[in-house]
């Protein structure tokens, strides 16, 4: 449902028919006519299945969603999944292979910072804030702001804040 108001478009000039798209739709909402695949956007739900599974990247997602308003979504669906689970979770995160777009996309590309470790907390918010903080300080600039120069990069940081999933509060101890 992150995705859900995000329909892919098939480019015509890249599709193989190759139908690995329609294969992998839980809906059912891909066919391939004329050799080309063909998405039914009434029984699309915009899951992006088929965005990850295009061999030749003929498929991709629509970002008619701003960006603000998929990164808040993204806090909010990370707070529905552990509200009632406060103080009994723990995050971990390893901070290695940090690619430039979703690490779902099979084809994210290449690595935006060296490999720095593994981090944890009880706070997904402070964790992912130490995170992001050893990222840029180790590489000398904002890695995500220069992958992504029209999207902010903290906006998910702030947010989740905001709505009490977490603080980007945190203290680093190394061990």
């Amino acid at each position: 449902m992150q995705h859900s108001d995000v329909k892919p478009q098939v480019r015509e000039e890249k599709c193989i028919g190759c139908s690995m798209c329609a294969k992998s739709c839980p809906k059912e909402a891909i066919t391939i006519v004329n050799k080309k695949a063909v998405i039914d956007y009434d029984l699309c739900y915009g899951c992006g299945e088929c965005t990850t599974i295009c061999p030749t990247r003929a498929i991709k997602v629509q970002w008619e969603t701003d960006g603000r308003v998929f990164l808040e979504k993204m806090a909010e669906y990370a707070y529905g999944a552990v509200k009632e689970k406060q103080g009994k979770v723990g995050y971990i995160s390893f901070v290695m292979n940090v690619t430039p777009l979703c690490d779902c996309v099979g084809f994210s590309g290449k690595p935006l910072s060296q490999d720095i470790g593994i981090f944890s907390s009880m706070d997904p918010v402070a964790l992912d804030r130490a995170c992001y903080d050893a990222i840029c300080n180790t590489m000398g600039y904002d890695v995500f702001r220069h992958a992504h120069p029209d999207v902010e990069s903290t906006i998910i940081l702030d947010y989740a804040e905001e709505i009490g999933l977490g603080t980007q509060n945190y203290e680093l101890i190394k061990l």
